[in-house]
């Protein structure tokens, strides 16, 4: 039985090239529907069809990384390519490891099935995610899937991907792409279709990055997407932020300069039928300032650009308070907002 399960599976979570499958559909007020659909590489997610003409009116910030590339130095840098098609569902690049709930672990009968709830490499597509910007392949995991046709349970993960020691210097910024569907991070049985909004936020999926000094025996958590991100948004914003799109976060690593450090990202998502989304790292940096003195920043023409202290540029105006670098006409100056 088990076995006709899974070859029953394969027929619609195949890596052949097909254009893609839906699996499930779920109707939703005003004119809403919530689909589980498989890209052509047999990769599952989640995904939100809104009503025709529907256009986004109060989008989340961009939020993007950009750095005055001539003044840092890379420190780290990991792009998961490498992969190839005969590597199969369940590759990562050397020295990296993974920390997994016992339900999640595929059985080799399952990776030839194309079945794997736990982080693996492979190759960016466009069919319900964003083209990464770096390189082809990506970091993935999907979402547990509950389907009783093709017997499978939507068990709770708690599933990390573990990177190999790095050793940090002064000033390190960790930068990454993460594709993460806001509106799934909450629950949303509790989101009003009508209105857009939310009865009330539970959060039941999400992405942390955790940080250990001693090797992995002991994590702190540095970075939640639920905290740090969507919980920033309004209702609107979220609703607008569904699908997995292209973006970039930053989490300064200044306390830990001199230190030998593992970093982890954390995939989070509650047991339920269809609760939470797949999930996408990739272009994971970690880089430092040649350095941060005011007259090593080039001069910059135009309207005013601003750079933190450490000489990371800012989109715009700094939205936290603190001490930044501005530059205008050849003028640098350092000011306090």
């Amino acid at each position: 039985m088990k076995k006709q399960l899974l070859l029953a599976l394969a027929l619609v979570a195949t890596c052949a090239a097909s254009a893609q499958t839906v699996l499930e559909t779920k109707s939703l007020p005003a004119g809403h529907e919530m689909q589980v659909v498989k890209d052509q590489q047999g990769r599952i997610f989640k995904r939100l069809v809104k009503p025709q003409g529907e256009t986004m009116i109060n989008a989340a910030p961009v939020q993007k990384v950009q750095k005055v590339e001539d003044d840092i130095e890379t420190t780290f840098y990991e792009g998961f390519e490498g992969w190839q098609l005969s590597y199969g569902m369940n590759w990562l690049p050397e020295d990296w490891s993974q920390i997994n709930t016992k339900e999640n672990i595929p059985t080799q009968e399952m990776l030839d099935h194309n079945i794997n709830n736990t982080w693996y490499c492979y190759e960016s597509s466009n069919m319900y995610q964003e083209f990464t910007p770096d390189g082809t392949s990506v970091a993935f995991i999907h979402f547990g899937y509950s389907n009783e046709k093709y017997g499978l349970k939507s068990y709770a993960q708690d599933e990390w991907l573990v990177s190999p020691i790095i050793s940090l210097k002064d000033k390190e910024t960790l930068q990454f792409i993460l594709e993460a569907d806001y509106l799934s991070v909450y629950d949303c049985d509790k989101f009003d279709w009508n209105k857009l909004a939310y009865t009330e936020r539970v959060v039941v999926n999400t992405m942390k990055v955790m940080i250990s000094t001693d090797g992995g025996e002991h994590w702190g958590e540095i970075w939640d997407l639920s905290e740090d991100v969507t919980s920033l948004l309004t209702d609107r914003q979220v609703y607008d932020g569904s699908g997995l799109r292209v973006r970039y976060f930053d989490i300064d690593l200044s306390d830990y300069a001199g230190k030998d450090v593992k970093l982890a990202w954390r995939y989070m998502r509650d047991e339920g039928d269809n609760a939470g989304n797949s999930m996408i790292v990739d272009g994971i940096k970690i880089t430092h300032p040649v350095s941060s003195a005011i007259h090593d920043v080039k001069t910059a023409t135009g309207q005013d650009k601003y750079y933190d202290i450490n000489g990371t540029k800012i989109n715009g105006k700094p939205s936290k308070k603190g001490l930044y670098i501005r530059k205008d006409e050849g003028k640098t100056e350092k000011v306090m907002f």
